[in-house]
């Protein structure tokens, strides 16, 4: 089976697409919640993904690889991100906020002279 048309097989083939495929955000949520990630798609994707496919396939079609690999990567990280929200609700939310602001500060910003 696969997760994929075959159009874009060139591009989810290259080592980046392979690497996409292998640790995206995606994949790591269907290995540890599979059955949730499946109902998620069932309930809130499927109907989506499959009206506009063509549409959709056709956008992919018309970008350059670099670029449809970042759409790709910033997808991956949307649709991870609603499936946490539509799971977790607030809660989702709060670590999301927990976590970047933690980062921010990790990071810190360069003090004005």
């Amino acid at each position: 089976a696969s997760h994929a048309p075959e159009r874009l097989a060139t591009l989810l083939l290259s080592p980046a697409g392979l690497a996409l495929t292998k640790y995206s955000a995606a994949s790591g949520l269907s290995y540890l919640f599979p059955a949730a990630v499946q109902a998620f798609y069932d309930d809130r994707l499927e109907a989506f993904f499959s009206a506009h496919s063509a549409a959709l396939g056709q956008a992919a079609d018309a970008l350059p690889a670099p670029v449809a690999i970042t759409v790709a990567v910033a997808v991956d990280l949307g649709l991870a991100a609603a499936f946490a929200v539509d799971k977790l609700g607030g809660l989702a939310l709060a670590l999301v906020l927990a976590a970047a602001l933690s980062l921010r500060s990790a990071t810190g910003k360069p003090k004005r002279a």
